[in-house]
């Protein structure tokens, strides 16, 4: 980690594969992302690849795979392991197993010893 980041929403949505979901609006700052609500009024931002094409703001789709959008809370020289990247966000899991996204930018990626 080079810089800390703070978890931004504290109930995000949480879908299983095939579940439908409202697409809102697309992410400016981070394009590729769309911000998505779910039955139950959870809401998030998606990857567009995880969502079933064609969609546009407005409309319904479904997901194609489970997704969380939960995001971590971490700080400075915290150890990360990455699980996934998606358009500037990378998804980690802690040493103690919290697992959640935060922007790639706050990261500084390094190989495992050999």
């Amino acid at each position: 980690m080079v810089r800390d980041y703070a978890a931004q929403y504290a109930d995000p949505i949480v879908v299983p594969r095939d579940a439908e979901v409202l697409v809102e609006r697309d992410d400016a700052e981070f394009p590729g992302w769309w911000w998505c609500s779910a039955r139950g009024g959870r809401a998030g931002w998606v990857p567009a690849e995880l969502l079933r094409a064609p969609f546009a703001a407005g409309t319904h789709t479904r997901l194609l795979s489970d997704y969380t959008a939960r995001e971590i809370t971490v700080h400075v020289g915290d150890a990360l392991d990455v699980l996934e990247e998606r358009s500037q966000w990378t998804r980690v899991r802690t040493v103690d197993g919290h697992v959640g996204w935060l922007p790639t930018s706050h990261l500084r990626l390094i190989a495992p010893p050999t």
